[in-house]
């Protein structure tokens, strides 16, 4: 039942993501793809997903408990400063951070949670700028 109203959440949050996307415009083409392409390749991903929560949902999944709870509101936060802090950080500095404290809240040990977010930055870095030709943040901190 909680799978299904996280669908349709889910669905109606990307759609307004979506479709404010779709209304960015720039005066100039600094990137291939343009600045519409990355917010709407996830809108679509969330619908997606969105979709499949609603038509097969886990039906053996609890409502979280409070501790559960609590790790999702903490996750909100981190991913909150994972935000503000990206362009100072810089993309790889900022996803290790946000990526190792997540994977260490929901039970991941921290060497390993450390281990699969380096890993995470780097692709997600390479893949970011030299595959979809985005302009993804060194960091001030790095100049």
């Amino acid at each position: 039942m909680y799978d299904r109203i996280l669908g349709f959440v889910l669905v109606g949050v990307s759609v307004v993501y979506g479709w404010s996307a779709y209304q960015f415009e720039v005066p100039f083409q600094y990137e291939p793809l343009g600045p519409k392409a990355f917010p709407l390749i996830l809108a679509a991903l969330m619908v997606m997903s969105g979709i499949g929560l609603i038509f097969r949902p886990d039906r053996l999944a609890p409502f979280p408990d409070r501790k559960g709870l609590a790790n999702l509101a903490l996750a909100c936060v981190i991913m909150f400063f994972y935000a503000a802090t990206f362009r100072w950080f810089g993309f790889i500095l900022a996803t290790v951070l946000a990526g190792s404290l997540i994977g260490w809240l929901f039970g991941a040990k921290p060497v390993r949670a450390v281990a699969y977010a380096v890993v995470l930055a780097v692709v997600g870095y390479f893949v970011c700028g030299d595959l979809l030709r985005l302009n993804v943040p060194a960091g001030a901190l790095f100049g």
